[in-house]
């Protein structure tokens, strides 16, 4: 089986065709091991006409989505017989417009649906509906955040200083927080100007990560309806960067994604 490693802000992926015959949730534990095989934050398997996806994270569980894995996948049919600017990607129940900007270097716009607000889709327990530009205590005392849906739970907080945010308990310790029914990604986003922001993220189960695209999103969009920044935003993240802008209710990421290695297992 060919396989091809990207990388879109610093999560990589392993990306290959269907093959029959293969349990691809053993294979993705066992490829995407960081010590024992190639090292991936996860599997993507894509069926040809019409694309579909079914993405895998490292511990073989079925991802809901990566942002930056979709940019990876564009850069891979961009590669591979793809020969149009514009095609449309199956995911779980979603369709997924993708669209090729530049080819050298590479990058490609995002189509991620619209945000959710409430709190059947953030699962938050509360009586406060949705659960926005809100507080909870935390071992730091009272923290305001604000918490969406887009493709998994994202709690957004705004700090004036990221390095002591960072080396803190805090996002743990709001990730942990009883109002929660699902541990929710935590963001700390730190406000450069109107149109550019930092953002760093904690994942519910791997602490923190390089980088995450919805997690990015999730920032922008929170910004904008707080009229902290403005239309076309672009999120700096620690190894990369992602523009963002809306066409009408949904949300548009830019970025690019790099190709690592080919490799046959």
């Amino acid at each position: 089986m060919k396989l091809t490693k990207y990388h879109a802000a610093g999560n990589d992926f392993l990306i290959g065709k269907y093959e029959p015959g293969i349990d691809y949730s053993v294979l993705a534990t066992k490829l995407c091991n960081r010590h024992l095989g190639v090292g991936a934050d996860g599997l993507i398997i894509v069926t040809e006409k019409p694309w579909s996806l079914v993405i895998y994270n490292n511990d073989g569980t079925l991802a809901n989505i990566y942002s930056n894995g979709m940019l990876c996948v564009a850069k891979y049919l961009s590669e591979n017989n793809a020969n149009h600017d514009w095609f449309s990607i199956n995911f779980a129940d979603k369709e997924i417009q993708v669209e090729i900007t530049k080819k050298s270097p590479f990058s490609s716009r995002i189509n991620l649906g619209k945000v959710e607000f409430s709190n059947e889709y953030t699962k938050v327990k509360s009586t406060v509906k949705p659960f926005f530009n809100q507080e909870i205590l935390t071992v730091q005392g009272p923290i305001h955040i604000d918490t969406v849906y887009i493709g998994a739970v994202h709690t957004i907080v705004w700090v004036s200083t990221l390095e002591k945010a960072l080396e803190s308990e805090l996002a743990k310790d709001i990730c942990n927080n009883p109002i929660f029914v699902e541990r929710p990604h935590v963001n700390f986003v730190k406000l450069i100007d109107d149109n550019n922001i930092l953002v760093r993220t904690y994942d519910k189960v791997k602490g923190w990560i390089l980088s995450c695209g919805t997690g990015a999103a999730a920032a922008y969009i929170v910004g904008k309806t707080k009229g902290k920044i403005d239309e076309k935003v672009r999120v700096h993240l620690e190894y990369g960067r992602l523009d963002f802008f809306m066409n009408e209710d949904n949300i548009i990421m830019e970025g690019t994604a790099t190709k690592i290695a080919e490799i046959k297992y």
